[in-house]
């Protein structure tokens, strides 16, 4: 709730005029439950979206760091009613996640280029797979530390175009 990305994402979200929702999965922080191998998680994720959508939001935007990344794309496999995705970092070497079906949907990948979880060759491969552009933040590892402002602009543009 408190890491740099995320807060950097809350804010950038919120001077483009988004409402935003911000929330820790199963098991991390104050939350309830235990890990559940990404198959609770990606389940926590799709009832945030369907409690925005019973609150009357009509264009849900998702934006997950790391394994909330992950989170994402397995949850854009269960609903519709994500409209703009944006991950941030996907630690690529995790099994079992196609970025395939994510064709025909809106999205953003964004990754710095020293990144060890999530290296460039197979971050543009995975955007190939998912037919979304990618973006890269220069001197930037996993952690964004003194990239947040470089972060926030590349997103921000995407943002403004969506």
């Amino acid at each position: 709730m408190r890491d740099n990305v995320v807060v950097t994402l809350v804010a950038l979200f919120q001077q483009n005029r988004f409402s935003t929702l911000r929330f820790n999965l199963r098991g991390v922080g104050r939350s309830e439950g235990f890990y559940d191998d990404g198959v609770g998680e990606a389940e926590d994720l799709q009832a945030a979206i369907q409690f925005l959508s019973g609150q009357g939001v009509e264009d849900i935007s998702v934006a997950g760091y790391s394994f909330g990344a992950l989170m994402a794309v397995k949850c854009l496999a269960l609903t519709k009613e994500i409209e703009f995705t944006i991950l941030i970092s996907p630690p690529l070497g995790e099994a079992g996640i196609s970025f395939r079906n994510l064709a025909g949907k809106r999205g953003l990948i964004v990754c710095g280029d020293k990144d060890p979880f999530c290296p460039i060759d197979e971050l543009k491969s995975a955007a190939g797979e998912a037919m979304w552009p990618h973006e890269i933040v220069k001197g930037a590892d996993h952690f964004y530390y003194g990239k947040e402002t470089a972060l926030m602009e590349i997103i921000g543009k995407h943002l403004k175009t969506e």
